[in-house]
């Protein structure tokens, strides 16, 4: 019961920190490829580094685009993240120059991994799981 009654206050802890983002930002419409999306613009070093923590659902065609000053292998990982993520990097001709699948951390598993471009980018969408397939 020791270990319940410790578990207890941290589990509801850490669900009730969850963020609206339609509370905090205005979202924009963008094209990715054919499809139109709506991404939050994260475009300065604080708030690229919350991202999408504590955040709990997107809508089906909705994400969260970094915008960073150069172009550079850049790297990314699911600190506090609550939903599993695919990530797609941009040159800066704005041309997809790599994908990969984020999975939510177990809590278990101390520090998150981490996902890195395999080229320089200057931009990276976040978008729900498997969007890009």
């Amino acid at each position: 019961m020791k270990f319940l009654s410790l578990f207890l206050p941290l589990f509801f802890a850490a669900t009730s920190s969850a963020r609206d983002l339609h509370k905090e930002m205005k979202p924009t419409l963008m094209k990715v490829g054919v499809k139109t999306v709506s991404v939050y613009v994260v475009d300065d070093h604080a708030k690229r580094a919350e991202g999408l923590m504590n955040v709990e659902k997107l809508a089906p065609d909705e994400g969260m685009l970094f915008v960073f000053e150069d172009s550079e292998p850049l790297t990314f990982w699911m600190k506090n993240t609550r939903i599993p993520l695919s990530i797609g990097f941009f040159n800066t001709k704005a041309e997809l120059i790599d994908v990969q699948e984020m999975t939510v951390p177990s809590v278990l598993e101390g520090r998150p991994p981490t996902y890195t471009s395999q080229g320089e980018a200057v931009f990276a969408l976040e978008m729900n799981a498997k969007w890009f397939s």
